[in-house]
Formats: structure tokens, sequence, C-alpha cells
């Protein structure tokens, strides 16, 4: 038997059933959530959570509309999250809708 460690890749997704478009969130790492879009994964937003439990929003597409207000807004929501990435990461998809 060999000893092999194997890594999952925990998502969360989320439709705006509106308009059809989605987003996935990518928990990458305790500290780490990459936004991408649902329908080619394209990244377009990174979270990185801070020391103190203060996520923060980083758009890696420049031509994405209103960053700061993705950012406040991810801000505010994950307030009551004490660090939980899962609750953050639903906290960035719903805030990433801003800048989509």
């Amino acid at each position: 038997m060999t000893d092999s460690k194997s890594r999952l890749a925990y998502t969360l997704t989320a439709i705006n059933p509106d308009t059809g478009q989605g987003l996935r969130a990518r928990i990458d790492s305790p500290t780490e959530i990459t936004i991408l879009l649902a329908d080619d994964d394209e990244e377009v937003a990174r979270v990185t959570m801070g020391p103190e439990g203060v996520p923060d929003l980083m758009i890696l597409d420049p031509k994405l509309r209103t960053p700061e207000h993705a950012a406040n807004c991810l801000k505010e929501c994950s307030r009551g999250c004490n660090g939980d990435m899962l609750c953050v990461a639903g906290c960035a998809l719903e805030c990433a809708t801003i800048i989509i």
C-alpha cells in the first residue's frame, strides 16, 4: 500500500435566477478564496483572510466595475463570520455580484 495524500477542491456556486449568470467561490486554503465565473472558470477576484479574521478582496480583472463597493460589501457581510471561510465564501459570492 502506498501512502498518498489527496486534496479535494471545495467550491460554492451561486446562480442569479434572473440572469442565469453564476459565480463560484473556490476555497484554496484556510486563508484564501478565489472567485471564478461559473461558466468558464475565469478568475475574477481573490479573497485573503487577514490575521484578525477580516477578509481583503482583490479584483483580478481591472475592467470589472465598482470594486470598492464589492470590497466594502464583503467586509460588512463577513463581520459575523468570525473567520469561518465557508461563511466568508458565501459573502464573497454575494458581494461579487456587484462587480459583474
